[in-house]
């Protein structure tokens, strides 16, 4: 950007989302590391031209992206462009950028309670949303995990 400028910079990148993200690929890939790429750049270019697949060699499940508490998707949702609006149009964000691939073994109940885990520990306790929801959100994964999908679950 010093060297040439942030005309330069702009031209990288679509729609609202200019310039370049650092991407990190983590999980159950063949390639991990840090990959600087213009936002547009889909989730299976990603994934499979820089991250080398699954390291397990077994078929992708899932893609979290956004970082711990990011979005899960699935295979049909992997040639959306990764900017924020793109992704926002899905209902999932592109957060910091990080990127974690689960092959076709992985629980994704257990990673969605752990997730929550995450976010109940880690919570300043400041606000109501985060000190009480992510605790119910725990009980309530932890029940749908042990069977129970009565109608009051959701409510």
């Amino acid at each position: 950007i010093f060297a040439r400028g942030a005309a330069f910079y702009r031209d990288y990148g679509m729609g609202r989302s200019r310039g370049t993200l650092p991407f990190q690929l983590a999980g159950n890939i063949r390639h991990g590391g840090l990959v600087e790429l213009a936002f547009g750049v889909t989730l299976r270019e990603l994934l499979f031209e820089f991250g080398g697949g699954t390291a397990s060699g077994r078929p992708a499940r899932a893609a979290q992206v956004g970082g711990p508490l990011g979005t899960y998707l699935p295979e049909h949702q992997w040639d959306v462009p990764l900017d924020y609006e793109a992704y926002a149009a899905i209902g999932a964000v592109v957060g910091h950028g990080g990127i974690v691939l689960h092959d076709d073994t992985s629980n994704l109940a257990a990673l969605a309670e752990y997730a929550m885990k995450f976010c109940a520990i880690e919570s300043c306790g400041k606000c109501t949303p985060c000190r009480i929801g992510s605790t119910r959100g725990v009980e309530t994964i932890a029940r749908i995990r042990q069977g129970d999908t009565s109608e009051r679950q959701g409510a």
